[in-house]
């Protein structure tokens, strides 16, 4: 056998294997390929994040507004000289007939919506890694019929970099009429 037998068969038409442009037509067939992979996948990646991202603010916002709207409905009064109304940052004092509770105060610190119940330390309302803003509660009480407050607030992820992922935020109005008192 001869060191040259391929050689030999190319010349005969015979061989087998790839030629120089086949070779570069499948690498290149192939990068091509691997490049839209990944981008599909940095794609899906990326939308997961943001999914999470808005679920996260949505759950926030929710939850915060549901617990604001069910304290000033178990409330027996407003501090209206405490409270902040029309502006912010919105402050909300309540009268409870529970002195453990009472007042009971809605604000911000720090971005951070919060609530403070008597003399305990204040709650959050919202996670720390968000940022609330825009708390204004509206004072739409009738004299003599019924309390009523109204209740707007922003949560939003912060998003330092401006990166599309994390834009995510969430503007929530609310309202609830105190109890009436039964004697």
């Amino acid at each position: 056998m001869t060191p040259f037998r391929h050689l030999a068969a190319l010349r005969s038409g015979t061989a087998s294997g790839f030629t120089l442009i086949e070779l570069l037509i499948y690498v290149a067939f192939i990068s091509i390929m691997a490049t839209v992979f990944v981008n599909f996948s940095l794609d899906i990646a990326g939308s997961a994040q943001k999914s999470r991202v808005r679920q996260e603010v949505q759950q926030n916002a929710r939850f915060a507004m549901d617990r604001m709207l069910q304290e000033v409905r178990a409330a027996e009064g407003l501090n209206v000289g405490a409270s902040v109304f029309g502006s912010h940052p919105g402050i909300l004092s309540l009268g409870t007939s529970v002195p453990a509770t009472n007042p009971t105060v809605f604000d911000i610190s720090g971005g951070v919506l919060r609530m403070t119940q008597g003399a305990s330390s204040p709650v959050a309302l919202t996670a720390s890694n968000l940022q609330a803003s825009n708390l204004v509660f509206e004072n739409l009480a009738i004299a003599g019929r019924t309390q009523h407050v109204r209740l707007t607030f922003t949560l939003r992820h912060p998003n330092p970099d401006n990166t599309e992922i994390y834009n995510a935020s969430v503007t929530l109005y609310g309202s609830a009429v105190l109890r009436e008192l039964v004697d």
